[in-house]
């Protein structure tokens, strides 16, 4: 009896997976597929396609996708259901919750119907059959002249089922002929049922007979070519518009060569009130040197050290001795409030307000500021960079208005742009990845741009500046035709406004970012230049040194200490030693000789804080009493002093690890 049982429970158990399998099994394939052909005039073709699809399973229904050439286009017109009565109803565009809703995704050229409702019972063996009509357009190749060739998958190889039985019905417009026929339809039938990646392709040379024929859309390549003929126009169009700016620049006189300056009465007529500041600022160079060395000649500051490793900085003179830029440097200079402060202390001040400090950027950037405001130097921020910085503060890190514009403005697509879009090729991913990057491509370009049109620039790259703003100015312009260019679904107009609104992307950066809107800055840089270069001609020459004590803060503006070093240690040379800030203090009392008189040059085309008289100042300190004589720090005690006192906080970022037939498709259930 145990013996029994034990066979019994062995034979339900391996009956039951095998009958529960079974039950489940889904099949699909097509009992039969016929298709209806017509070549219109204009060479659409026209198919309705009827399939007799056979579903086992718990289908919810079937798809049909369709593929397409280059050049191709195609339009979906109907789907109907046969009923079994032999009547035919048309199912509605929906979202797929209802039995004989479909949807159409123009982008993937895919049809889907929805063909049974979860809650039905399975399907067995049952035959549905459905009838699709789509246009093609563009689909015949141009064999030259008259000549056409239609070569065409009218089935669908991407499929899992088999097709039972497949005719192909083709009908052509008398303005076709077939050579060899005098009939103007054909009938084309598979000699065996359709394995899966079976194609039924029909090939079928025609010659065209009617007066139309400009009027067929060109060859794919041929629409590339006059894509890439526009392309190349624009870029021409935006190169002359450059190389105008650059005429025009040439006639204003900002490609000049710095004049020569042969007298010391000419310098100081071209110097006027420019600051040693100022000079560094165009230099780029000897920020903190440039400072330090004038409020030294002045007799308003000394560096001393401790220790080794610590560097005092001591107040001379009351603070409203100091000009008024130069007193917002000192309070950030001067943490302690007192008269005396060191770089230690600086550093971790400023490390206690997990803050960032550089003594030669805030130099650069409170003059830059006094330069901007006197109309001096042109705003190196462009308006398109201010307007994104407040985009990126006032929006992007806000989560709240973040939010709020990207629903706004994914309602705007949904219900204004994505049907036009989407019926030219133009899809979801590619608009809101072709605006983005378009933009911020414009915003990077304009950003590297360097409009300071400093000593440098000017000295050497005024040209080259011209050519290499006009290669960047073509980015944007590649990066959105990179998007659209290939898309030969889109239409000639759509794409032509797409090339007009990269171009204007392009001009503006041309314009906007031109020399000629910093006309004022790049003359003063290139009298500023030829101060330089008569600087650097009295350094190097074998005349004795003639440069006034006064100058000394321009020599690191200008950066030509080198020039100096140069002249004490290979010209042997050293009737410029007292230019050395060290030995300032100690020279600014006695009498120069070869020094050229100031009152001679006119005194009042010379800055007031030139000619200041040094050391005449005086005050305690809690170290006790000291004044403005004595030796004073070096050009390299100044930048050891700026490089000890400066503070960054540490980072908080982290790391972290085919066929050339048209037609075809696929086709099956989901």
């Amino acid at each position: 009896m145990t013996f029994l049982l034990l066979r019994v429970f062995h034979l339900l158990f391996l009956l039951f997976p095998c009958s529960y399998l079974l039950s489940q099994t889904k099949s699909l394939d097509w009992e039969q597929i016929e298709v209806d052909a017509y070549l219109g005039k204009d060479g659409s073709l026209e198919i309705t396609e009827t399939q007799s699809i056979r579903f086992s399973g718990d289908w919810n229904g079937a798809y049909r996708r369709y593929d397409l050439g280059m050049g191709e286009k195609i339009k979906f017109i109907s789907l109907d259901r046969k009923l079994e009565n032999g009547t035919w109803i048309s199912l509605k565009s929906g979202s797929l919750y209802y039995t004989d809703e479909f949807q159409y995704d123009q982008l993937r050229h895919e049809i889907k119907w929805r063909s049974r409702m979860p809650s039905d019972k399975p399907f067995d063996n049952t035959i549905l059959v459905y009838k699709i009509k789509v246009k093609y357009m563009d689909i015949l190749r141009r064999e030259g002249g008259d000549k056409f060739r239609l070569d065409h998958d009218f089935g669908f190889s991407d499929r899992k089922g088999d097709i039972g039985r497949m005719s192909i019905h083709l009908k052509v417009h008398e303005d076709w002929k077939i050579p060899g026929k005098f009939e103007n339809s054909l009938t084309f039938l598979s000699n065996s049922p359709l394995s899966p990646d079976q194609k039924m392709i029909v090939q079928l040379d025609l010659r065209y007979t009617g007066t139309e024929i400009k009027s067929f859309s060109p060859s794919p390549l041929r629409i590339y070519f006059f894509r890439g003929i526009e392309l190349i126009l624009i870029i021409c169009g935006l190169g002359i518009l450059n190389f105008l700016i650059y005429i025009y620049a040439k006639k204003i006189g900002i490609m000049d060569e710095p004049i020569r300056i042969d007298s010391w009465k000419l310098f100081y007529e071209i110097l006027s009130d420019t600051k040693p500041e100022y000079v560094a600022i165009l230099a780029e160079s000897g920020m903190t040197e440039t400072w330090m060395t004038r409020l030294t000649n002045e007799g308003k500051l000394r560096l001393s050290y401790s220790e080794k490793t610590n560097i005092i900085l001591r107040k001379l003179v009351e603070d409203e001795a100091f000009s008024e830029t130069d007193q917002k440097i000192l309070k950030d200079l001067f943490v302690n409030g007192g008269r005396e402060v060191s770089s230690n202390q600086i550093k971790e001040y400023y490390k206690s307000k997990k803050t960032s400090y550089s003594l030669n950027s805030d130099i650069e950037r409170h003059y830059t500021n006094e330069m901007e405001r006197l109309a001096f130097l042109e705003p190196r921020n462009s308006w398109i960079e201010k307007s994104f910085g407040f985009i990126f503060d006032k929006v992007f890190f806000n989560s709240f208005v973040f939010i709020l514009s990207a629903i706004v403005f994914g309602l705007f697509y949904y219900f204004y742009l994505s049907e036009p879009l989407n019926s030219v090729g133009v899809g979801f991913g590619r608009f809101f990845a072709s605006i983005p990057f378009t933009i911020m491509s414009a915003v990077v370009v304009s950003s590297f741009e360097d409009v300071h049109y400093g000593i440098h620039d000017v000295e050497l790259y005024r040209e080259r500046y011209f050519v290499s703003r006009f290669l960047r100015s073509l980015i944007p312009l590649f990066i959105l035709n990179a998007f659209y260019i290939w898309s030969l679904e889109i239409p000639s107009e759509i794409y032509f406004y797409i090339l007009l609104a990269s171009s204007f992307l392009s001009a503006q950066h041309i314009i906007r970012l031109s020399p000629l809107s910093h006309s004022k800055q790049i003359k003063k840089t290139l009298e500023i230049l030829s101060l330089k270069n008569f600087l650097s001609s009295r350094l190097s020459s074998s005349e004795p040194c003639d440069i006034p004590i006064q100058l000394a803060p321009f020599i690191p503006a200008f950066d030509l200490t080198f020039n100096l070093r140069y002249r004490s240690e290979n010209l042997n040379l050293n009737d410029a030693e007292y230019l050395f800030p060290e030995n300032i203090s100690k020279q600014m009392e006695l009498h120069l000789p070869n020094q050229t008189s100031l009152s001679s040059l006119g005194s009042s085309g010379i800055s007031s804080s030139i000619v200041s008289n040094a050391g005449s100042s005086s005050f305690s300190s809690s170290n006790g009493n000291f004044g403005g004589g004595g030796a004073s720090a070096s050009w390299s005690d100044m930048e050891a002093f700026s490089s000890s006192a400066r503070y960054s906080p540490p980072s908080t970022s982290s790391s972290s690890s085919s066929s050339s037939s048209s037609g075809g498709g696929g086709g099956g259930g989901w």
